[in-house]
This record gives C-alpha cells, sequence and structure tokens, in this order.
C-alpha cells in the first residue's frame, strides 16, 4: 500500500483509541508516571512530501521532554528524535532509528510518554503496516518503547508488542461456496493490545501491564476456514478467542536489559502475521 495509505490507516487507529492519550497523568507507587504526550506543532498533511520526511513534535505539558520522527537518508530511514525542551530547527537532538525491514511501513509517536521517578523516559513509536489482496487485506500496527537518560546518551529500545490487526479473508468462490456458508463470504478476523501502567509497582523501574482481545468471525478458526462444513445462521457471530484474549505483567530484566512477560506470549500468528 502506497504511505499515503498507511499515514491515513495509523491515524485512523489512533483516533479510534488504538493508542488513544491518558485523560491525566497517572502515577505508581515507586514514583513513575504516565503523561500526555501531545503534538505541540501542526503535523504535516498525510500524502505530502514533509509527511515523508517527518512528524509533528510532540511534548509533555510542560515541554521538558520533547521527540519528533524524522527521515534523515534514504528509504525507510526513519529515526526517532529526542529532545530536552523544544527543539530548534536544525537541532538533531538524540536519535535512535526505528525499525522498518520491508520499508513499507507507517509511524507515529504514542501520544505518552513514561517518566521514570530516577529521571529516565520511555518513548512509544507506533508502526504501522498494510497490504491488500484480492478480496481482502490485513493492517497491523507494534507499539515499540525506547528508553532514554537524561544526559547524551542515546535512546535504546527495550518493550515491543503488537496493539492492532485486522485481516479480511475472501472465503466464497462460487455460488455453492455462497449458500454452504450462509453467505458469510468475508472470513474477518481483529486483534487488538493496551499497554497500561502498572499503578501498583511500588519500587524500581516501571513495570507494565497488556491487556488484548481477539476475535474471529464467522466462530472461531475463520482464517483456516470452516472445514467444508455448512454453515447456519447461528454460526454468523464473532467470537472471542481464548488464546489469543490474554493478560501479561512486563517486568524490567537487567540481564537482558530489555522489559520481559512474567508468562510466555501465546502464538496469535494468525492474527499478527500476513
Amino acid at each position: 500500500m502506497r504511505r499515503a495509505g498507511l499515514a491515513r490507516l495509523l491515524q485512523a487507529m489512533l483516533a479510534a483509541g488504538v493508542s488513544a492519550p491518558a485523560a491525566a497523568a497517572e502515577s505508581d507507587r515507586a514514583g513513575n508516571r504516565l503523561v500526555p504526550f501531545e503534538a505541540v506543532t501542526p503535523g504535516p498533511e498525510a500524502g505530502s512530501e514533509e509527511a515523508g520526511r517527518q512528524s509533528a513534535v510532540h511534548c509533555t505539558a510542560e515541554r521538558r521532554w520533547c521527540a519528533q520522527l524524522r527521515r534523515d537518508a534514504g528509504p525507510g530511514a526513519w529515526r526517532v528524535h529526542l529532545f530536552q525542551g523544544l527543539p530548534g530547527e536544525a537541532e538533531a537532538g538524540r536519535s535512535h532509528p526505528v525499525a522498518d525491514p520491508d520499508g513499507d511501513s507507517a509511524f507515529a509517536l504514542w501520544p505518552q510518554m513514561v517518566e521514570e521517578a530516577g529521571g529516565a523516559v520511555l518513548i512509544g513509536v507506533v508502526r504501522s503496516r498494510s497490504t491488500g489482496f484480492a478480496g481482502g487485506g490485513a493492517s497491523g500496527a507494534a507499539l515499540a518503547l525506547v528508553r532514554a537518560e537524561p544526559g547524551n546518551a542515546p535512546p535504546h529500545p527495550v518493550l515491543e508488542v503488537p496493539i492492532a490487526a485486522s485481516l479480511s479473508l475472501r472465503a466464497c468462490f462460487s455460488p455453492d461456496d455462497e449458500r454452504r456458508r450462509a453467505g458469510a463470504c468475508l472470513a474477518e478476523l481483529d486483534f487488538a493490545g493496551a499497554l497500561e501502567l502498572d499503578r501498583r509497582a511500588s519500587e524500581g523501574r516501571p513495570r507494565f501491564r497488556f491487556r488484548t482481545r481477539a476475535t474471529s468471525y464467522p466462530g472461531l478458526g475463520a482464517r483456516n476456514g470452516d472445514g467444508g462444513r455448512r454453515l447456519t445462521p447461528a454460526d454468523l457471530v464473532r467470537a472471542r478467542d481464548p488464546l489469543c484474549s490474554y493478560r501479561r505483567l512486563f517486568a524490567f530484566d537487567s540481564g537482558a536489559g530489555l522489559y520481559r512477560p512474567d508468562r510466555p506470549l501465546p502464538d496469535c500468528a494468525e492474527y499478527l502475521d500476513f
């Protein structure tokens, strides 16, 4: 899909609340805070040349921390730039490359920031991608957190989780198929994830609660077909997938330098791979 289409997709996902900003700052018992991180400059118009080079500048309410996404050079070479204060036009700031293995993603800043009690911050970058195919299409988004200490050390990634996915697959290829499937000629799968500050944490770095909800239509296993059985109107329901609708607690693993879940994440490739 063209980058303009990806940008519109990402804007729609953010507007729909996939990563909606917190109404007010939240704190845990250790003094870590989740605060709004909102645009303070106009964002480039979707599909414009400028939109292919940079995002709006986002800042905390007091503008002590600001960030911007910029494509510095070459296709797909996006970086998140972090500033202590509102950046000047030519200021580069500390930066970290944004992963885009296929060079076909759109990026946006997560409209929330975590301020650690010790002074470090966690900035979120939302990466979305989409594809179309005959009779259907797919889209998805992941949230990556990068951490930065006060001073000049560059940010580094510490956590990535899927936050959205949607697939629509053609399921009827003949009038017989349409009758057998009771008119349900699209198989649909949806996945949504939300990352939240664990307000019960009483010491150290912030912890995060991650919750997901996955559904498919008609019924479970929509991506893998219905085994050729005849569907009835009673089968035409959206079903919650208990395996891929889950909750996890992420805590920082100092040995690995990354956040780890309290239990392994289930295999939800049916929803997330396309």
